[in-house]
């Protein structure tokens, strides 16, 4: 989590638990990122039945990329966003050309 945070600076990167006493089960580098889905709304409305599960929320709140399920795919999930950011020359600095 901590790297796709860094990876990924102009996104909220969020972790979503469901129980408070989950939250204390994580590392504390990813404890702030941490919301507790009490109701598990965000599960039943993502249809996020495995775990690791990843989405990509848009501006607009809705759904933008996966659901994906699983460490490797998850890893894709982030690097295609990575990548798609890159290409659009999106967080680079100033005078730091764009790729062609």
């Amino acid at each position: 989590v901590d790297d796709y945070a860094r990876r990924l600076p102009m996104l909220d990167v969020v972790v979503v638990v469901s129980s408070r006493d989950a939250v204390g089960s994580l590392p504390e580098s990813v404890r702030p990122r941490a919301v507790v889905d009490v109701a598990h709304s965000v599960q039943k409305s993502l249809v996020l039945s495995w775990v690791p599960a990843a989405v990509l929320l848009g501006t607009d709140g809705l759904l933008a990329g996966g659901p994906v399920f699983g460490v490797d795919v998850v890893n894709q999930l982030v690097d295609d966003v990575v990548q798609e950011f890159e290409q659009v020359g999106f967080g680079q600095a100033e005078d730091e050309p764009a790729p062609a």
